[in-house]
């Protein structure tokens, strides 16, 4: 009988390490729950290197941006260049700068430039995905500026940001 008893407590032992070990853990990887696309575009009412306009502000529980690019369809080219406004820290970084090439056409694009390329913003880390990205906090921003006045009613700089809430 004492042996009966032993090989039950043996086996409601092995019962419950078999059943610790299937327990599993919640995922705690957490990823942006709300796409966003935002754009902003300089007018020839704008003034040259001293519009600056807001590109993105970091969501309450921060924002990942994965795209931001730029394109004209003026005559002209433009440099525009993009900072980081560190709200907490009020502090503001130029951190890319690349040429929008004229378009020659209203009605046509010029070459557009990819702020987050290797080679014009630098350091950018990647995603599990292979996107580069950038992370804002709670009221960061993105923002633009641009030289080169704009010549033509009508005509702009287009700004395009993509990027997800959390």
């Amino acid at each position: 009988m004492h042996m009966l008893r032993v090989l039950a407590g043996l086996a409601v032992l092995v019962g419950l390490v078999a059943v610790a070990h299937a327990v599993t853990t919640p995922n705690s990887s957490v990823t942006p729950q709300t796409p966003k696309f935002f754009a902003v575009q300089f007018l020839n009412t704008d003034t040259a290197d001293t519009t600056t306009k807001d590109i993105v502000t970091g969501a309450a529980d921060g924002t990942k941006c994965v795209a931001l690019f730029a394109n004209t369809n003026d005559n002209a080219n433009h440099i525009v260049t993009i900072q980081v406004l560190d709200t907490s820290a009020s502090v503001t970084g130029i951190i890319a700068s690349g040429t929008v090439t004229a378009s020659g056409s209203a009605n046509n694009a010029g070459t557009g430039v990819d702020f987050f390329e290797p080679t014009v913003w630098r350091g950018l880390p990647y995603d599990k995905d292979s996107n580069r990205f950038v992370f804002l906090e709670n009221g960061d921003k993105l923002q633009a500026k641009f030289s080169t006045s704009i010549s033509t009613s009508g005509e702009t700089i287009t700004i395009i940001a993509i990027c997800g809430n959390f």
